[in-house]
């Protein structure tokens, strides 16, 4: 479903095989896309990420090259592993092959975030055809639509769950570290298991990941040029949200941004008051909902930042919603 959206999309835009990375007219990584697809129409705007992660994965081993063509690169590299997963895909350059490839390895990320919801759900008594939520939540569209990571760290994390739930600990933390790999704030979900369980055996689960992050941070820090334009940092709990009422939603704008994070919230709130098993998912709800307080109203008002900042939370709600949260069924 999610693929056949995405052909609708591209077909509606007119703007053909660049659509899937949302390459704007002024953006950073224009220049190279004009290179790629002669001709092309962009969007007369900066675009999206997406574009940034087609520049990246044209030649991930070289960042001196592609550094000119992201607006902050060392922000950019921090979130390697879908750019790297494409290029190993189409490790010839640019061109249609290569976003062709951001799309497949972000629709597997979908397909493979459904089955983990689904055994999560599984586990918990629900039915089967919570699977298939997974690819058409907002998130999940927004990440295949304009070529950026965020529906594939999601799955990633979920997937970590999954198998801790089932106590396939090595593989959760396999898990874990590609999901940091491909976005570094999915380390909130291996920390909530623990903080859940407070067995000493689990620590594994986050510092196998915080390891792998450390050593991308100062890779990056050695090998990728600094500069650029400063990314979205973390604000006063609940100003974020605050900013974005004021500015956006009460002018009837970003709406899809502000039903994903409202119904995120409310759902997550929600399951924190009412729902008390399994412990280790309440954790993982808690700690996004904290998180999501601190970010800026443009993390969380836009259309784009919003449905992808909220794909965690949505997800794992909906998991416990639509479970019967027995205890049994839990502990195994």
């Amino acid at each position: 479903m999610a693929l056949l959206l995405l052909v609708l999309d591209v077909w509606v835009s007119g703007q053909g095989i660049v659509r899937p990375i949302h390459a704007g007219a002024r953006g950073p990584s224009a220049e190279i896309v004009r290179h790629d697809f002669p001709g092309a129409r962009l969007f007369d705007d900066n675009g999206l990420d997406g574009q940034q992660f087609y520049a990246i994965a044209r030649d991930p081993w070289h960042p001196d090259d592609v550094a000119p063509h992201l607006d902050n690169a060392r922000y950019r590299y921090q979130r390697p592993l879908l750019a790297v997963s494409a290029w190993l895909l189409h490790p010839s350059g640019g061109g249609p092959g290569l976003v062709f490839a951001l799309v497949l390895v972000n629709a597997v990320g979908l397909f493979v975030g459904g089955t983990a919801l689904g055994s999560i759900a599984r586990r918990l008594g629900g039915p089967p055809w919570v699977a298939g939520l997974y690819p058409v939540l907002p998130g999940s569209l927004w990440s295949l639509f304009n070529g950026v990571a965020d529906g594939l760290a999601v799955a990633l994390s979920l997937v970590t769950i999954a198998l801790f739930l089932d106590g396939r600990s090595r593989l959760a933390c396999c898990a874990a570290v590609a999901a940091v790999l491909t976005r570094e704030t999915t380390i909130l979900v291996p920390l909530a298991l623990v903080l859940a369980t407070r067995r000493r055996s689990d620590i594994p689960l986050v510092l196998a990941p915080v390891v792998a992050l450390g050593a991308l941070l100062v890779a990056v820090r050695l090998f990728v040029p600094a500069g650029g334009l400063p990314h979205e940092g973390l604000v006063l709990p609940f100003t974020g949200l605050v900013d974005a009422v004021r500015t956006r939603w009460l002018h009837g704008e970003e709406l899809v941004g502000m039903a994903a994070t409202v119904s995120a919230f409310v759902l997550g709130a929600y399951v924190l008051v009412r729902k008390r098993e399994p412990v280790e998912l309440r954790w993982v709800i808690g700690l996004q909902m904290a998180f999501l307080t601190a970010c800026s109203g443009g993390v969380l008002g836009d259309d784009f930042g919003g449905t992808r900042s909220t794909l965690m939370l949505l997800a794992v709600g909906t998991s416990i919603l639509t479970g019967s949260l027995r205890p049994s069924a839990v502990d195994g």
